[in-house]
């Protein structure tokens, strides 16, 4: 107890110097219950500090992040893979798995759709790879971009399914088998490996994975056709149905009356212009009929 609060004591009775004891452990026991409370905030908002700049860092260190497009089922975005005529009445989009059997199977079905509509359909492959069953389906998306990015996709693409069942072992072996088929089809391979691990290409597969989920896919192979979820046809014949009977239907809704030109006199005797359905008859200046 300091002197001045000894001072102020002097005179007090035992009860009162007691309660005034009291009051001063109090407020004391408070003044430490702060200060601890203080130091403690202090090293917590230092933690998250430190942890923040960690994060950054890594951030940082990972690469440039790329700005990727929105992608819809609508419309073909700048940089996506696509194949076939570029003002096709139809535009199918495919979200697939490099790992996933049934999208192996799928492959030679949409080769045989371009094929036989060549004019018609165009062909958007989408990355949805099932990373938590499927251990090597990232990478083998990043390959195939790193191969888009020497305008080889769809070829990488082939071989990538064609030889599905020797790659999904590892990651490294299937790295090595991927570098091979960059070999094979005469790519710049320094360029493919540094593409293949680059944020760019890493940044375009998780947008195309992202785009999957917004659009309600849950597992793949999943097609678009014009903006329209389809069941997965079995096979070509049934992919063809589809195919035809959108076309038909894009026909019947272009289809419009044909508007024949008719030149008529006004009251004034000035000549006016006048729509008529071609299956009406059309009178000329000259009074004659003509269909």
């Amino acid at each position: 107890m300091d002197e001045e609060n000894k001072d102020s004591m002097e005179g007090m009775s035992k009860k009162e110097r007691r309660n005034a004891i009291k009051e001063e452990q109090k407020a004391a026991a408070k003044a430490e219950s702060r200060s601890k409370i203080m130091r403690s905030a202090s090293i917590w908002v230092g933690a998250f500090l430190i942890l923040g700049l960690g994060t950054w860092g890594l951030i940082k260190m990972s690469g440039p992040q790329t700005e990727q497009p929105a992608l819809s089922t609508t419309e073909v975005a700048i940089g996506e893979q696509v194949k076939g005529a570029e003002n096709a009445a139809i535009t199918l989009i495919e979200y697939s798995d490099f790992q996933c059997p049934a999208c192996k199977q799928y492959a030679p079905v949409v080769k045989q759709v371009l094929e036989n509509y060549p004019d018609d359909v165009r062909f958007v492959y989408r990355h949805y790879p099932l990373r938590q069953i499927h251990a090597q389906a990232q990478i083998a998306a990043e390959a195939a971009e790193a191969a888009g990015m020497q305008g080889r996709f769809f070829e990488f693409h082939d071989l990538v399914f064609d030889g599905q069942d020797s790659w999904i072992g590892s990651n490294s072996k299937a790295e090595t088998i991927f570098v091979g088929y960059a070999e094979q089809l005469g790519l710049d391979l320094e360029k493919f490996k540094s593409d293949m691990k680059s944020a760019a290409v890493r940044d375009k597969v998780n947008n195309d994975y992202s785009s999957g989920t917004q659009s309600g896919i849950t597992g793949t192979p999943s097609f678009f056709m014009n903006g329209q979820r389809i069941q997965n046809p079995r096979g070509f014949d049934p992919f063809r149905l589809l195919i035809d009977a959108e076309l038909d239907r894009i026909a019947a809704s272009a289809v419009v009356p044909d508007i024949q030109i008719e030149i008529a006199p006004d009251v004034d005797g000035e000549n006016v212009v006048e729509a008529k359905d071609e299956d009406e008859s059309i009178t000329t200046e000259d009074g004659t009929d003509e269909e």
